[in-house]
């Protein structure tokens, strides 16, 4: 008596893994969407959150209370660090106004290490 073998069917590829800049991508959308009309910012002239001289204390106190205060710092993160790492800009250059409750000196180190990332991965 002869056995017989069904062909087996070729496993379907699986689709690659989303990069670090797409999934940021991603986020970015989530975030903006999620922060545009609910933060304690949107009816308040924009021009105040981009001082030259904010100290820690008066940006932690413009957004205390805010909702979406943590969504807003890591938008802005997100942002920021893929203006640096897709243009070349710096850290300090890219970083400006108040967000999440932190100076552009208090978010910087996020910034760079996020943009560290995103640079090592396109090289890779």
């Amino acid at each position: 008596m002869s056995t017989i073998i069904a062909p087996v069917a070729a496993a379907p590829k699986p689709k690659p893994a989303a990069t670090l800049q797409q999934r940021l991508k991603a986020e970015q959308i989530r975030l903006a969407e999620a922060t545009r009309l609910r933060g304690k910012c949107v009816r308040q002239n924009t021009e105040q959150w981009f001082p030259d001289n904010w100290r820690d204390a008066d940006a932690e106190k413009a957004c205390r209370g805010c909702w979406v205060q943590a969504a807003c710092f890591r938008l802005h993160v997100i942002d920021e660090a893929l203006i640096v790492a897709n243009t070349g800009s710096s850290v300090s250059t890219a970083v400006r106004g108040v967000a999440g409750g932190l100076t552009p000196s208090k978010r910087r180190r996020y910034v760079k290490a996020l943009a560290d990332k995103l640079r090592a991965e396109a090289s890779a």
